[in-house]
């Protein structure tokens, strides 16, 4: 398979997704929509004396680049949340060079990527073999879990479990509970979308039980 986005392990991102190329760019432009000026914001985060926040950008950015492969942007941005909560502040400027050069460059890639263009021997996307969905008045929590287990492994099959599951999750959650998690999720935070599902679950339980 050709290299097409250099700095992402893009056979390891398509085999966690089943092959679905089409998901993997929607996943790409967001990251590219939302993280591209992480590196500037980080910056004047520091600038600000807000240290606290800077460690957060760069934590955040940590984890989307390593759910989707960048495996270089997730180690510098891993030791620069490392040195900002040692308060090491002056060693993160020699960080942040290399990083927002090899973000820079995934982010040029990605713009540049057609949405039509799919490299050779792509991995057929896996059959669907979900059972199908329960009705409301039978519980949520076998709605939840098969999302609540994908998102546990940093799968990004989750975000099409998601979107199949959203509007069964919101009649039973509610649309704020479920724009929080749809939140998570646009971003890759799997740690924040696993607490909040495992937080719908305990709630459904302590209803199935009055």
């Amino acid at each position: 398979m050709p290299e097409l986005i250099p700095g992402i392990d893009q056979t390891q991102a398509l085999e966690r997704l089943g092959g679905d190329w089409s998901l993997l760019l929607t996943l790409l432009r967001k990251f590219r929509e939302l993280h591209a000026d992480s590196v500037a914001e980080v910056r004047g985060l520091i600038e600000a004396g807000d240290l606290i926040g800077a460690a957060r950008v760069l934590h955040t950015l940590r984890g989307v680049a390593g759910n989707l492969g960048a495996l270089e942007i997730q180690e510098l941005a891993s030791t620069g949340e490392a040195a900002l909560k040692q308060g090491r502040a002056e060693a993160v400027p020699a960080i942040l060079a290399p990083l927002e050069k090899a973000l820079g460059a995934i982010c040029e890639a990605i713009a540049g990527l057609s949405p039509e263009l799919a490299p050779e021997s792509t991995p057929e996307p896996a059959k669907d073999t979900r059972a199908p969905a329960p009705a409301p008045d039978s519980g949520f929590e076998p709605v939840l879990t098969p999302l609540l287990d994908l998102v546990r492994t940093n799968n990004l099959r989750a975000m099409e479990e998601f979107a199949a599951r959203r509007g069964e999750i919101t009649a039973g959650m509610g649309e704020e509970a479920v724009q929080t998690l749809a939140d998570a999720l646009d971003l890759l935070d799997f740690a924040a979308a696993e607490r909040y599902l495992a937080a719908m679950i305990g709630s459904t339980r302590r209803l199935d039980k009055t």
